[in-house]
């Protein structure tokens, strides 16, 4: 009985088996034929293969609006007066004020103490004229440069072009002048005149 049931299963897998083979042997290469062989329509002509579609472009959603900034403290965005260079869009003096002609023999005053600041704050001093005269000078030159001049103090004024603003500030007595522990005009002579151009 065993070895029935053994000659039986036997035969079972051979059968299983050669007929895989001839799936094997008769559909492959059919298939590679058929997927290599052009395809021909009703008259007889090959057909010419469909052009591959055109990749879909995909839409990217735009980023939210972040909204107002909520920094404070130590991460808060610097104020335009306190901007150090490569921080913003705060023009230099030199670049606010080019092409001017100083009048009145102003020269400009070395103050290292400045640091980051130095090319936004820029000092001269004279002892060439009073300081009335050097403030309608420095505006008229400032005038023809294309600045709007308004005065917000009898020693102060503001000059505006565009987006550009510069604060004019004018020290009557630069000697005494103090900015925190450290003197505005350092070795100013007796009698001169102090002017300080801020953008």
């Amino acid at each position: 009985m065993l070895v029935s049931l053994f000659w039986l299963w036997l035969a079972f897998a051979l059968g299983v088996y050669l007929y895989r083979l001839w799936r094997r042997v008769t559909k492959g290469p059919k298939s590679v034929r058929e997927a290599r062989a052009p395809e021909h329509d009703e008259t007889g002509t090959a057909a010419t293969p469909p052009a591959p579609s055109a990749p879909v472009a995909m839409s990217v959603p735009p980023a939210p609006d972040a909204g107002p900034s909520e920094r404070t403290g130590l991460f808060a965005a610097p104020s335009p007066d306190d901007r150090t260079p490569g921080q913003g869009a705060r023009p230099t003096v030199a670049v606010a004020l080019q092409g001017i002609v100083m009048p009145c023999g102003l020269a400009p005053v070395a103050r290292p103490d400045e640091g980051l600041l130095a090319d936004y704050r820029v000092a001269f001093v004279t002892d060439d004229a009073d300081a009335a005269t050097v403030g309608a000078a420095v505006g008229d030159e400032l005038e023809r440069l294309g600045y709007a001049v308004a005065s917000t103090s009898a020693t102060e004024a503001v000059a505006r072009r565009d987006e550009v603003v510069v604060r004019v500030t004018i020290y009557p007595r630069p000697g005494e002048a103090l900015r925190g522990d450290g003197p505005l005009f350092p070795a100013a002579p007796e009698g001169s005149v102090g002017i300080e151009f801020t953008t």
